[in-house]
């Protein structure tokens, strides 16, 4: 999958991992922050905005990698 070349876009359903959920969904991001999440298939994509397949691939909204070498 090839990043995302703009600050908004569709992602087509991610699996976003929660403690209650299975599944996939579909994620808007606008301006560079998500938007809204719906059940894969349910949203209807805005005309200026590009759309992207993330194949069930997980997304971790805001996490980092906290590995580092002192």
């Amino acid at each position: 999958m090839s990043s995302p070349s703009s600050k908004n876009f569709l992602l087509r359903n991610a699996r976003i991992p929660t403690v209650s959920e299975e599944g996939t969904r579909d994620v808007l991001v606008q301006g560079g922050r998500i938007a809204a999440v719906a059940s894969a298939g349910s949203m209807e994509k805005p005309a200026d905005i590009e759309e992207h397949e993330a194949n069930g691939l997980p997304l971790f909204p805001s996490f980092i990698d906290a590995h580092v070498h002192l």
